[in-house]
């Protein structure tokens, strides 16, 4: 059995190998409880990591301390395979998906599948074949990473040369929603939109200056779809998500070999990918019509797939899992600020110290390793997510100039330097000197963006710095903020100091944005509605409620967003009353609204709606009674049960699984029959819920469904039932082809009936 120390080449390596290895094991194995966080936040602790990646080899050279462990590893004549285990879907099934929030007004701002790891130890020998197995290592390494690198760049050109070969979009047809998404989220400079006839589905692309490609027919797709797919690509240019995908890239590189690294950077894309849904969901579109928006694209895409040098909106192997986080209701969509993310980087950093404190044990008659004469550390930690970084600024060429000798050295450097810059005699230097600061995320700067509010005498600069202090999010910005609505004579400067103390979220804020309600500007109203329903405080009720008769539909919608938001029943009367307004959004609004409220004294208005003549009402009524769960509202879903939408008797059908119903309703036992596979399925479910014998002669229907999710649903419902009738049908499928029905017909025979 043979030995080498942690010196030369192989046992650096060796060393940088297990630590990493270690560290990445423990990230997965935290990995599932980061599922309540935000999609930003969890991938924020993927970029931590794989930054920690290549820190930890030289932290370890200059800790303060350290945890002796063995000199030595051991080589073994066996690897050991490690088989990963099948785990069968649970038998408890799920309904449908209920509609989730709208968000945001108008003009604002799988994993691959794991196979057989095999861990064989490092051999060695004796000490010179250790020495000559230690220089082959380093240059097997050096030329992995050669060629990684190689691929890299050639795929930066690549995508160089997808760009050239591009042709403009028709800007009449796509004006609109370029600039709705680009107000959305805040870019003052909206990315270009090109149509390329060699990529299936629209990606992004370009770090100093962002490209959004289309596919060919992009140009026949519908307005809502165009909105969908530039708000999810922009998403993408907010977040600098093309830098910190290259970054994750070069580090995978440096770690070609490492399975995990890979794995690891599979998840940080997925994660990008998942905040850039929720920015959308936050800019308002509806769960259910952006998932359909997807889905879309990923059909017209078939099986092909996007560049890998590129933001691809949707790729067939994460589809899956997108659509449920898209769909899934009351998960936590809020972006990333300085105060979640210091925290969350410091946890992940606190777990690789120890890590990088593992050391060799002082062996007695033996010559401990000397360090190496100099350790080259990083000059600098990339910032955080939404901070700028040197190309950000040289793309400013008059704010380069001043401060370039100062931004390359840190973010505060940046930041002293740009304070300064707001006081440029020119005015273009002071409007890119306070956006930059937006994107440095240092809140040392505060007093200088709201003295730049207060008192620039260019209005640009003023808009700038509202913006700025939005995307800071700190509460002490809301005075200024709150003036600068109130009084200042720029409209546009009036307009995103609202939706920058929507950003902020401080209560501070209602009474000015409450103020605005009446001002004349139809976009001033609405942002200040939308920014009193991200603030969420119920002193906010009394002043949107009038909003609910506004002359513009629009607001009359975002009016009914921000009640739901707010979850007062203070409002259930009145919007109840606004149910029968003349537009559908609002109304389609509204019934979302009340099944956010939960009161039952809603149900007589959303009965009404059910029988609404517009098919997307219909549905959001029927969803938000399910919230309500008041079994008042059966026979009015009962009767949805037979309307001719899909979708309305899907929702239906959920909603009486919800009541907490003693008997079954007859029109629920009637969609056993129903057409639709989603909506039998559904109905299954809700049978189960129920628990009343007298569907067990129907689901036993069920169990001969065509369809495996329903037989799956109807299995179930009757083992939920108490009733010896309900097992006779079950028994039968203990001889079904189907391992994962007979292995739920077995577990519902063992249960406590």
């Amino acid at each position: 059995m043979s030995t080498f120390t942690f010196d030369g080449p192989l046992g650096l390596g060796a060393d940088a190998v297990l630590k990493g290895t270690l560290f990445l094991a423990l990230l997965f194995l935290a990995s599932p409880a980061l599922h309540r966080l935000s999609a930003g936040a969890r991938h924020l602790v993927w970029g931590s990591g794989l930054l920690l990646l290549v820190v930890i080899p030289g932290l370890s050279r200059v800790m303060p301390w350290r945890i002796e462990v063995l000199p030595s590893i051991t080589s073994a004549p066996v690897a050991e395979q490690v088989t990963p285990k099948f785990d069968a879907p649970s038998p408890t099934p799920t309904p449908t998906p209920t509609p989730p929030k709208h968000a945001a007004p108008s003009g604002t701002d799988r994993l691959p599948q794991a196979g057989v790891v095999t861990s064989a130890p490092l051999s060695g020998g004796s000490f010179w074949h250790t020495v000559d197995l230690g220089v082959l290592a380093l240059w097997l390494w050096v030329g992995g990473l050669a060629l990684a690198l190689l691929r890299l760049v050639a795929g930066q050109f690549s995508a160089a040369r997808l760009v050239r070969e591009a042709r403009p979009v028709d800007e009449s047809a796509w004006a609109t929603a370029r600039a709705r998404a680009a107000a959305h989220h805040g870019l003052l400079h909206p990315p270009t939109l090109l149509l390329s006839d060699e990529l299936p589905l629209p990606v992004t692309t370009g770090i100093r200056h962002p490209v959004i490609l289309l596919p060919e027919g992009a140009d026949a797709w519908p307005e809502a779809r165009r909105e969908s797919v530039l708000l999810h690509e922009m998403a993408h240019v907010r977040r600098r998500d093309l830098i910190t995908q290259l970054f994750a890239r070069i580090v995978c590189a440096a770690w070609w070999f490492h399975p995990l690294a890979w794995r690891a950077l599979t998840r940080f894309r997925l994660e990008s990918e998942r905040a850039a849904d929720d920015l959308v969901l936050a800019a308002g579109r509806r769960a259910s019509e952006y998932a359909q928006d997807l889905l879309a694209v990923v059909q017209d895409a078939g099986r092909s797939r996007a560049p890998m040098h590129a933001l691809a909106m949707a790729q067939r192997s994460d589809f899956e899992g997108r659509l449920l986080a898209i769909l899934e209701p009351g998960a936590s969509r809020r972006g990333v600020t300085p105060m979640t993310a210091i925290p969350l980087v410091l946890i992940v950093s606190l777990a690789a110290l120890p890590l990088a404190a593992i050391g060799p044990v002082r062996v007695v008659g033996s010559q401990e390793a000397s360090p190496p004469s100099s350790v080259v550390a990083p000059e600098a930690k990339p910032a955080p997510a939404g901070a700028p970084v040197l190309s950000e600024l040289e793309r400013l060429p008059a704010l380069a100039r001043r401060s370039a000798p100062v931004v390359s050295k840190s973010t505060a450097g940046a930041a002293r330097a740009l304070v300064i810059a707001l006081e440029d005699p020119v005015p273009e230097v002071r409007l890119a000197a306070a956006r930059s600061l937006g994107h440095l995320g240092d809140t040392t700067v505060i007093a200088a963006l709201t003295h730049a509010l207060a008192n620039d005498t260019d209005a640009g600069v003023r808009r700038a710095a509202a913006w700025a202090l939005g995307q800071l999010e700190q509460s002490s910005a809301v005075p200024a903020l709150s003036t600068a609505l109130r009084r200042d004579q720029d409209l546009e400067v009036r307009r995103t100091s609202a939706w920058a103390l929507g950003q902020i979220e401080d209560a501070a804020a209602v009474d000015a944005l409450g103020a605005v309600l009446n001002d004349p500007d139809t976009e001033l109203r609405r942002k200040a509605v939308w920014a009193l329903g991200q603030i969420q405080s119920a002193r906010a009720v009394p002043m949107l409620l009038p909003v609910l008769r506004d002359v513009d539909p629009e607001a009359r919608s975002q009016a009914a967003w921000a009640l739901g938001q707010i979850e007062s029943k203070d409002a259930t009367e009145a919007l109840g009353r606004a149910a029968g307004d003349s537009s559908r959004a609002v109304r389609s609004q509204v019934a979302w609204a009340l099944g956010q409220i939960e009161d039952p004294a809603s149900v007589p208005a959303l009965a009404r709606l059910l029988r609404d003549p517009v098919a997307d009402v219909r549905k959001q009524a029927a969803w938000a009674l399910g919230q309500i769960q008041d079994p008042a509202a059966a026979s009015a879903l009962e009767t949805a049960l037979r309307d001719a939408e899909v979708e309305v008797r899907k929702n239906a059908a959920w909603a009486l699984g919800q009541l907490d119903l003693r008997r079954v309703p007859p029109g629920l036992i009637a969609a056993f029959d129903d057409a639709e596979m989603e909506v039998r399925k559904n109905a299954a479910w809700a049978a189960g819920q129920i628990e009343d014998p007298a569907a067990i002669v129907g689901l036993t229907k069920l169990l001969s469904d065509p369809e495996r999710e329903v037989q799956k649903n109807a299995l179930w419902a009757l083992g939920q039932i108490d009733d010896p009738r309900a097992l006779e049908g079950v028994t039968r499928l203990l001889r079904s082809n189907d391992a994962v029905l007979r292995r739920m017909a077995a577990e519902a025979l063992g249960r406590d009936h």
